[in-house]
């Protein structure tokens, strides 16, 4: 089935699924649909159900600037699982969102999908989502651009498990140009690699894990990272060029390799204020225009490191494999 060329004044330019309606939608396309608030192409809400297989979504863009949604949006408790669909080229003109946009404690599973050349005015350029339960496995995440969070965005109380993935050349103005999250609840990565991703103007070329919320009215968030590969990221104008943390948040990371990262300061990681703990993890060539080739670890920082390998790496002033600054152990 085609939907084509449809305008949704408010929302859902192609089709809207509203009061727990079950709707399974196999091999459709949606293009070139547009919405004056959200879901250009779908609009998911009050607990409707949406199982979406080998289904195309292109083109389409939602115009609101509260919201947005190119593509999809799904709030109230919806539930929405996507299996092998292709979200391309689609646009969240003035919000977030420019591929999928979950809220309001919605769920989504995505499978062997790509999400690639998506495009958001705000945030998330591929996915945002917003105390939101969200599963990814063997999905690519390419090309997608948006002023925070390239690649996927992912702000207060979400639960973002990512497996066997890839998030390649995406691009944030500001931070995070494969993965923004701030005060998500728990963020866990398995097996995926950030590969030429790029933050221009601030942190976090990789990945930019922060909380926002106080220790006292949130309790510390987490992420996990295991068997991951950042490569080729840059925060050529900021802290991070892999990965940039700060925070109330508390990182662990497995196995994992940072190589030829480059960030302004903190070439494969910048630390600051908070606790990480690494176990077999390898920073080799990343580049530190100014301080810590390999990584920084500023401000209280709490960095705990084991059978770990810095090699190659090199910084413009001080600290070529790793930095260490201001009061942190």
């Amino acid at each position: 089935m085609l939907f084509r060329s449809n305008d949704g004044l408010e929302d859902g330019g192609g089709l809207i699924a509203s009061e727990e309606e079950s709707l399974v939608m196999k091999s459709c396309r949606l293009r070139g649909n547009s919405a004056g608030e959200a879901g250009g192409a779908l609009h998911v809400s009050h607990g409707a159900q949406v199982q979406a297989s080998g289904t195309m979504y292109s083109e389409n863009v939602a115009y609101g600037s509260l919201v947005g949604g190119g593509a999809l949006y799904a709030d109230t408790g919806s539930t929405v699982s996507c299996e092998g669909d292709l979200f391309e080229s689609n646009r969240a003109s003035q919000g977030s969102g420019g591929g999928v946009y979950m809220n309001g404690l919605s769920e989504l599973t995505c499978s062997s999908c790509l999400i690639q050349n998506n495009t958001a005015y705000s945030d998330g350029g591929g996915l945002y989502t917003m105390s939101s339960v969200v599963s990814l496995e063997n999905v690519d995440i390419r090309r997608n651009e948006a002023t925070c969070g390239g690649g996927v965005y992912s702000p207060l109380d979400s639960d973002l498990v990512i497996v066997n993935s890839l998030l390649d050349s995406n691009v944030a103005s500001i931070s995070g140009g494969g993965l923004y999250t701030n005060a998500s609840i728990s963020c866990k990565i398995y097996d995926s690699v950030f590969r030429n991703n790029s933050a221009l103007s601030a942190n976090g070329g990789g990945a930019y894990l922060v909380s926002s919320l106080t220790s006292s009215n949130s309790g510390r968030r987490s992420a996990f990272f295991s068997n991951l590969s950042f490569v080729d990221n840059s925060a050529m104008n900021g802290g991070g060029g892999g990965i940039f943390r700060s925070g109330n948040v508390s990182v662990t990371v497995w196995n994992s390799s940072f190589w030829s990262n480059t960030g302004l300061e903190g070439g494969g990681l910048y630390l600051v204020n908070g606790s990480s703990a690494f176990t077999n993890v390898s920073l080799i060539s990343n580049d530190g225009l100014e301080d810590g080739g390999g990584l920084i670890a500023s401000e209280e920082e709490s960095l705990v490191m084991k059978s770990c390998r810095l090699r190659g790496n090199s910084a413009g002033e001080a600290g070529g494999a790793l930095h260490v600054r201001d009061r942190k152990s």
